[in-house]
């Protein structure tokens, strides 16, 4: 089951496709892009397969009437959504004997509750039908970008059959013959197709570039606060016996030293405030006195003199006498 939306036509190859509409009659044609359908005594329509449905679906395309051409019964354009049985149908028409733009739903090519408003040719340049939820919604835009709802009614049973029929169709009853014309059936826009990309080894140059002259620049005495910080949670160190190689260092050449017969002034000292003296009625006892007997002595000729002996020195005593 093929979703209306499926059908799709710009019309830029001025040749009717004929897979996409097979069902077409009458006199019709693809002239500048568009899909021209002549307005006449007769009936002409660009025509699909009964191969869709229309039910979450939808339809839209860009619309150009044709004039009235001074019929006095009948003078229309329409697009039409039709369902199996004859009569039963919706859609929009372009009503040129009197300017209006229909919304409609039938039933036995009748609809008692068809919304009519004035037709624009700016605001209802485009058309779309839609339905959704169980609702069908007629649509008007002036892009294809911005809508405006012009009616809304719950969806007949039908909208969800497999074998509907699209279909562009123009008549008139009177008057000169002239047409309609559509585009973009479900395309929104125009295409360009686009040949490959030309590779290049330099680059383009700038043709415009914008420039600003900055003033002069303000001395400040504080650091800017930081906005943004990162932070990293470090694991536990591991230790180790070894240390780790130095991956860089610095070097620097020192000169021969010079000699000097003068010490440098000691740039810093250590200084030690010492107290008042304490005075003492002792004296401090010696720790260690060590006694040893002289091994000898000499005898002086003017007065007594010391002579070893076994136990120690012994003094002896010098007689002088006159003769």
């Amino acid at each position: 089951m093929a979703l209306l939306e499926t059908v799709q036509d710009n019309f830029n190859d001025n040749a009717i496709d004929g897979t996409l509409w097979p069902n077409s009659f009458g006199n019709i044609s693809e002239v500048g892009g568009r899909a021209r359908i002549a307005c006449d005594t007769g009936f002409n329509a660009y025509s699909t397969a009964l191969a869709y449905t229309l039910q979450e679906s939808s339809v839209y395309l860009r619309a150009y009437p044709h004039a009235g051409g001074g019929a006095t019964t009948e003078a229309w354009a329409q697009i039409l959504i039709k369902s199996s049985t004859g009569g039963t149908d919706l859609g929009f028409e372009l009503r040129m004997t009197s300017d209006e733009l229909v919304c409609f739903s039938r039933t036995g090519y009748f609809d008692p509750g068809a919304v009519v408003v004035p037709y624009s040719s700016t605001d209802h340049a485009w058309l779309r039908v839609r339905e959704t939820g169980g609702t069908v919604f007629w649509d008007t835009s002036p892009d294809g970008v911005d809508w405006t709802n012009q009616r809304t009614e719950t969806s007949p049973s039908w909208v969800g059959d497999a074998d509907l029929e699209f279909q562009l169709i123009a008549h008139r009853s009177d008057g000169t013959d002239d047409f309609a014309e559509f585009d973009n059936v479900n395309v929104f826009g125009q295409t360009l197709a686009l040949a490959l990309a030309a590779e290049a080894d330099t680059a383009r140059p700038l043709t415009p570039a914008k420039t600003r002259t900055l003033g002069v620049t303000a001395g400040t005495d504080a650091a800017q606060p930081l906005s943004r910080h990162k932070t990293l949670v470090l694991g536990e160190a591991s230790e180790t016996s070894t240390a780790r190689p130095l991956d860089a260092s610095k070097r620097l050449a020192l000169g021969t030293a010079a000699g000097s017969a003068t010490a440098r002034p000691l740039a810093d000292g250590k200084r030690l405030t010492l107290g008042t003296a304490v005075e003492a009625t002792t004296a401090r006892a010696l720790v260690t006195v060590v006694q040893r007997p002289a091994e000898s002595l000499t005898a002086g000729l003017s007065g007594p003199a010391l002579t070893a002996g076994v136990s120690g020195p012994t003094l002896m005593t010098s007689v002088s006498g006159g003769g």
